[in-house]
């Protein structure tokens, strides 16, 4: 009998221990996860805001790489202006020198001829892209010819072209001048005219009429 009280009384006393440690196992798991609460609502706070940084950080470098881009872009579209605008140029001057030596092959289609200094002077002017000499210039130069002979049959002529200042090289303006010189030369030979009573010159950027397409045939005096 005396055993069996005892063994109840230890029972008894035990269970209070029991929930103590209990009590004391269950605050430390609590005060665990409220530490692991409060550290994750931390690292949350810091890894939202690193990644709001980075965030606006690499919207910053986009917003300055397309500003970079775009004036990269203005710049290559302006050189590239640039490159057409000195290519539309040297088209131009190009197709105005194959203009000018495509006149070297040109028959005329109009001229027009007038008579100066008292009728000693036999102006023909040519157009801006041909050299040669019409049937009606070539039938007023045989007057022109035939008339002063009449008057002086020593007669000396005088042929002179103008070079053009505008065309676009030297060597283009002296071949264009020597061309139609020398076809107001010719006619004159196929009217009998002495080769050693010719005179030919080259003039300078000398306007006639507003124009440098033309040539002079002057009547002087037989030497």
């Amino acid at each position: 009998m005396a055993g069996g009280g005892d063994d109840e009384d230890m029972g008894a006393l035990a269970w209070p221990g029991f929930v103590d440690i209990l009590s004391s196992v269950l605050i430390m798991f609590v005060f665990l996860v409220l530490i692991i609460a409060v550290a994750l609502y931390f690292y949350t706070l810091t890894y939202t805001s690193t990644v709001d940084r980075e965030a606006v950080r690499n919207a910053i470098i986009e917003q300055i790489s397309d500003a970079s881009a775009q004036a990269a872009a203005a710049e290559i579209v302006s050189e590239l202006r640039r490159e057409n605008a000195s290519l539309k140029q040297k088209v131009g001057m190009l197709s105005d020198r194959i203009k000018m030596l495509g006149a070297s092959m040109s028959d005329s289609v109009e001229q027009k001829t007038f008579a100066s200094d008292g009728g000693r002077e036999l102006i023909i002017m040519f157009g801006s892209d041909a050299i040669t000499v019409t049937p009606e210039t070539k039938g007023k130069i045989e007057e022109f010819v035939d008339r002063h002979r009449k008057e002086n049959p020593d007669l000396s002529f005088d042929v002179l072209a103008v070079k053009n200042r505008e065309a676009p090289t030297e060597s283009i303006a002296r071949t264009i001048a020597l061309s139609r010189m020398f076809n107001v030369r010719n006619v004159l030979i196929e009217d009998d005219v002495d080769t050693k009573t010719i005179s030919l010159s080259i003039i300078s950027g000398e306007k006639i009429d507003d124009s440098y397409h033309w040539v002079k045939l002057v009547a002087t005096d037989g030497k």
